[in-house]
């Protein structure tokens, strides 16, 4: 994708939802070297707390990614959407070895030419998280 038209669209989404252009996130594009930097070293985190699932408690999370118990009707479809996903990739509940390869693809960006990183100050709420994820994905230029 051109530099250009990457930039035009970033400042579109930033724009599109928040109404200014300064949204509370910073986004950083990887391609090339930086795409393969950064997938190795997230792989490599992955590979390590596979092997070695105590590592989590060493960098906990500094906000909760998924729910703790997930309740109807929610679980129900999020198991569905999930094995859905995984049955038409030939991946089974029980095959981990097929689920872990998955996992890495996933953290390499889904074999894309280029990934996005959005980061956005910790003392920042949820509210700004939401705000930013918003004004990324839903604005249509």
């Amino acid at each position: 994708m051109a530099h250009e038209l990457l930039e035009e669209l970033l400042d579109a989404a930033a724009t599109c939802l928040m109404g200014d252009a300064n949204p509370p996130c910073h986004v950083y594009v990887l391609q090339a070297r930086s795409r393969a930097a950064s997938c190795e070293r997230i792989c490599a985190i992955h590979d390590a707390i596979r092997s070695s699932p105590s590592l989590l408690a060493c960098s906990p999370e500094t906000y909760d990614e998924y729910l703790e118990k997930w309740f109807g009707p929610y679980v129900d479809r999020r198991r569905e959407n999930g094995w859905g996903q995984y049955g038409l990739l030939g991946i089974g509940k029980t095959d981990k070895c097929k689920l872990h390869a998955q996992h890495l693809r996933n953290h390499g960006y889904f074999d894309a030419p280029l990934g996005m990183v959005f980061t956005m100050d910790q003392s920042l709420g949820g509210e700004q998280l939401l705000a930013c994820l918003l004004a990324v994905g839903s604005c249509k230029t």
